[in-house]
């Protein structure tokens, strides 16, 4: 594909726990995944940027981890804004969480300025 991503959940390290009857929580390094998206930002070749991020984790976690994602999206389209909008994005990042339990995929947009509640459902199209 013509873009890239922020690694997957046990390639951030986050510290993933149960919490008292909420389920799982997933705690993510914003800060490294910034940086660390920011670096792969200024390896690539011309013409290539890096779409959004994806995760690996029990819906629960997901639900968890959302504002994060949300915050650490921000802060990615504030690292690349030139090339979000010269790749045809139309001005949106992209989310990709990966069900660790049913193994469902989600693929969801949001802007500069995303918040949970305006991530878009996106379709996910194979092949």
């Amino acid at each position: 594909t013509s873009g890239s991503s922020a690694p997957t959940q046990s390639a951030k390290k986050p510290s993933a726990g149960k919490a008292s009857g909420s389920g799982e929580v997933v705690q993510l390094q914003e800060e490294w995944i910034v940086s660390h998206a920011t670096q792969i930002i200024r390896m690539l070749p011309g013409g290539l940027s890096v779409v959004g991020l994806y995760l690996f984790c029990t819906e629960a976690g997901y639900q968890s981890a959302c504002s994060q994602l949300c915050n650490i999206l921000k802060e990615l389209w504030a690292a690349q804004p030139q090339a979000a909008e010269s790749s045809g994005q139309q001005g949106e990042l992209l989310l990709l969480h990966v069900d660790s339990s049913s193994k469902k995929t989600t693929l969801r947009a949001g802007g500069p300025a995303p918040s949970p509640s305006s991530l878009k459902p996106c379709e996910l199209k194979y092949g």
